[in-house]
């Protein structure tokens, strides 16, 4: 398979609507999707301890007594992906 936005947006759908799928199919499937990110340069890393890691922002709570919490890898990529894709005029399901 190439890495093309095209590509992007089939693993992105399949990501988003396939909550049965095994871990192996949806480890490939995100790692797919990074991987295309790469190549466009839109990933966003930061070095953390001398390590590169997925830029993971913090998600703001809407209740008083919650605490904020770090978004998860999963949830990065797809933010990316989504983000690209609507760079990219194509229209996703949310």
């Amino acid at each position: 398979m190439s890495l093309t936005i095209q590509n992007l947006k089939n693993a992105y759908e399949l990501a988003i609507s396939n909550y049965n799928t095994p871990t192996f199919q949806l480890g490939k499937r995100f790692g797919y999707m990074e991987a295309i990110l790469q190549s466009f340069g839109k990933l966003e890393t930061e070095v953390i301890d001398g390590v590169n890691s997925i830029k993971l922002k913090t998600v703001k709570s809407d209740k008083w007594w919650k605490s904020d919490k770090k978004e998860t890898y999963e949830a990065a990529i797809i933010r990316m992906a989504e983000n690209l894709l609507l760079e990219n005029n194509i229209e996703i399901k949310k």
